[in-house]
């Protein structure tokens, strides 16, 4: 009995894993979110992309982006399903 409700409870935490990653962005390692908001996720992709680059200019005046170099960034887009700025190094 123990060992069958031992089961039971990891095919339940692995469904609700699997559930829950298709929801969520997979991005390579060259792409970084660097601003998340879901007011991207009402924009077309153009308007998403723009909104991004001036995110990414701003940001990037005042220093306030960390975790990757972005004096190597060589382009910006909008992920709009999940109201990310990505930064392509």
């Amino acid at each position: 009995m123990k060992k069958e409700l031992t089961l039971a409870l990891a095919g339940t935490a692995i469904a609700v894993v699997a559930n829950i990653a298709p929801a969520m962005a997979r991005y390579k390692p060259h792409e970084h979110v660097f601003y998340r908001s879901r007011r991207i996720q009402r924009l077309s992709q153009a308007e998403g992309n723009g909104f991004c680059r001036v995110k990414f200019q701003r940001l990037k005046a005042t220093g306030d982006i960390s975790g990757f170099d972005v004096n190597r960034v060589n382009h910006v887009w909008a992920h709009i399903k999940n109201g990310h700025c990505v930064a392509n190094t």
